[in-house]
C-alpha cells in the first residue's frame, strides 16, 4: 500500500518568555479636583510575552497589582487596583480586565470603582469602555474629590 499523504507539522510559534516587574511611583493629579492630589502606588506584574513562527512579538499579558493612597489635604485614601492587562503589538489595542481603580474611605466604604472590560487604541482613547462609579465625571469628581477638601478646599470650590 502506497502512502497516500504525508502530514506535516504545523508551525508551531516561539515559546512565550515571562518577566516578573516591581517597584513604586508617585504622581500628582491636580486636574480631577482642581487641588493636587498625590497619588502615590508600589505595583507589582507577572508579564507573559507571545511570538509568531518567525519570533516576532505579538501580544503580552500582564497581571497587575497597586497598592497605594490618593491624598490631599492632610487626608490620605487607600487606593487598589487588581487586573489584566493586555496588548496586541500587531494592532496596538490595549485591553484592561477587572479592578482598575478601588479607592476607599476608611470606615465608610468605596468612594470610586473602575471595573470591567475596557479595550483602547495606542492613545488610550477608549474602544469599549466597563462599568465606573458612579457613572459620570461630574459625580466621580464629587465623591473623590469631597473627602479630600475637608482641610482646605482648592479656588474656587465650594467648603465642606
Amino acid at each position: 500500500m502506497g502512502l497516500v499523504g504525508v502530514n506535516a507539522p504545523a508551525a508551531l510559534a516561539a515559546a512565550p518568555t515571562f518577566q516578573h516587574f516591581q517597584g513604586s511611583f508617585t504622581d500628582v493629579n491636580s486636574q480631577t479636583c482642581g487641588f493636587p492630589i498625590t497619588i502615590s502606588q508600589n505595583f507589582a506584574s507577572d508579564v507573559q510575552f507571545f511570538y509568531d513562527q518567525q519570533g516576532n512579538l505579538i501580544r503580552s499579558l500582564a497581571h497587575i497589582q497597586l497598592r497605594g493612597t490618593d491624598s490631599a489635604n492632610g487626608v490620605s485614601l487607600p487606593d487598589t487596583a487588581d487586573f489584566t492587562h493586555t496588548f496586541d503589538f500587531t494592532t496596538g489595542i490595549n485591553g484592561d480586565l477587572g479592578v482598575t481603580t478601588h479607592v476607599i474611605i476608611p470606615n465608610r466604604g468605596t468612594v470610586l470603582t473602575d471595573a470591567g472590560r475596557v479595550l483602547s487604541d495606542e492613545q488610550r482613547e477608549p474602544a469599549v469602555r466597563g462599568r465606573e462609579s458612579p457613572g459620570d465625571l461630574r459625580g466621580r469628581r464629587r465623591v473623590l474629590c469631597r473627602p479630600c477638601r475637608v482641610t482646605a478646599p482648592g479656588p474656587g470650590l465650594p467648603t465642606s
